[in-house]
């Protein structure tokens, strides 16, 4: 069934006033993952890591209101030009998907979600827009079913705008809003048109940095394949104020659960690259093993994962080209990680594997395996499997690194 009907703006580099906070332009800054990259490529000198999360369940926030926005801070790694924002949201309830109702209501509403500058120096988001789309949630949802072969009342949906040009080590944000004249009344409404955010909740103990507004490129005990200043902010006011970790959304403010929108980009004429990790819906745990195929001659001394209730234990990384391992010490449970007992050398095509006999959460590929190749992710071949996995894509939260 197809509901409403197309509604896009294609805006590149356009100054305008759109539920988002004025505020001073960007400066520049230097820090993680700053640099040049080759054109329309995500970053030849750091490959883009799929990131590890130690999240325990979803919510979801439905868009019942005018005055309702979220956002997704993100930091390139490297200067990198993109075409598409992708993001985590439940219809379900809606006319086009019907299933569980709470969720969704009428035709999806329409979504409006933006790629907008971020004030460096405060982290919120600017009027300053680089890219956006409106579109009908159910044309949403079905445009994703169709390109992906999703099922219907999947929970993957994109916008998409010219290209635009980003700078490697700033803060950008994706911004999304209801902009339908009957949105509903507020919280889980059934009345209106809208669609909810799903997010992915975790202990703000675990979740470090990426659980508050840090501004500083440096701060320690980010989560694994992100930038300390990547994080999810939400609007009761139409973006004239911003709250992070256990204050987004309009339910279970306070109860140290911090919230993570699952979302990412896609590289101008290149692979879709994730920003938090994509799915953790009640999460299996065991032991675990990831295989990656070196794409490229490093040193690896660090390793780590991630438990949302047991302990982690001792990860090992092993070189099958030459036999040499390595070992951390017992980590014990959330987002954890520390020193390998010797640096690990990896030459190009050379395979290790990271494993733990202890326990790690497992992320599930539901849906978002389509969008994203873990592989290429990681710049080298991957495959992984856990005594938890319930299927062959699941990926366990586990990482060794340079």
């Amino acid at each position: 069934m197809r509901c409403g009907s197309v509604a896009r703006l294609a805006i590149l580099a356009l100054v305008t006033t759109v539920l988002t906070a004025c505020s001073a332009a960007p400066t520049p800054t230097t820090g993680y993952g700053s640099g040049p990259a080759e054109p329309g490529l995500p970053g030849a000198e750091e490959p883009a890591r799929v990131p590890i999360s130690p999240a325990g369940y979803l919510g979801q926030f439905n868009l019942s209101s005018p005055s309702y926005a979220i956002a997704n801070r993100f930091v390139p790694a490297q200067n990198v030009t993109i075409d598409r924002w992708y993001y985590a949201v439940n219809g379900e309830g809606s006319d086009c998907i019907g299933g569980r109702s709470g969720y969704g209501a009428g035709n999806g509403g329409i979504q409006f979600g933006r790629i907008v500058t971020v004030d460096q120096g405060t982290g919120l988001p600017t009027s300053t827009v680089l890219g956006a789309e409106q579109i009908n949630g159910c044309d949403a949802q079905q445009r994703s079913a169709s390109e992906f072969g999703f099922p219907d009342d999947h929970q993957v949906q994109f916008v998409q705008f010219p290209p635009v040009a980003l700078q490697g080590g700033q803060m950008y944000a994706f911004v999304l809003s209801n902009v339908d004249p009957h949105p509903g009344d507020g919280g889980s409404s059934p009345d209106g048109n809208h669609m909810s955010a799903n997010l992915n909740f975790a202990k703000l103990t675990d979740m470090g940095p990426n659980g508050k507004n840090t501004l500083d490129p440096n701060a320690a005990g980010a989560t694994y394949g992100l930038d300390p200043r990547s994080t999810t902010m939400w609007s009761d006011d139409s973006g004239a104020t911003w709250k992070f970790g256990d204050q987004v959304g309009w339910y279970n403010d306070g109860n140290g659960q911090g919230r993570m929108w699952p979302g990412g980009y896609r590289v101008a004429g290149g692979p879709n690259i994730p920003n938090g990790w994509p799915y953790m819906n009640w999460p299996r745990d065991g032991s675990a093993q990831i295989t990656f195929t070196a794409a490229s001659e490093q040193t690896l001394v660090r390793a780590g994962g991630a438990s949302s209730s047991k302990d982690v234990g001792v990860i090992k990384v092993e070189n099958l080209d030459t036999n040499v391992s390595a070992t951390t010490n017992e980590l014990g449970a959330g987002l954890v990680g520390g020193a390998l007992s010797q640096p690990l050398s990896v030459a190009k095509g050379q395979r290790y594997v990271v494993s733990t006999e202890g326990s790690v959460d497992t992320g599930s590929a539901e849906y978002w395996e389509r969008v994203y190749d873990l592989g290429s992710v990681e710049g080298g071949s991957y495959s992984s499997s856990c005594s938890a996995c319930a299927d062959p894509l699941d990926h366990p939260m586990l990482y060794a690194s340079p």
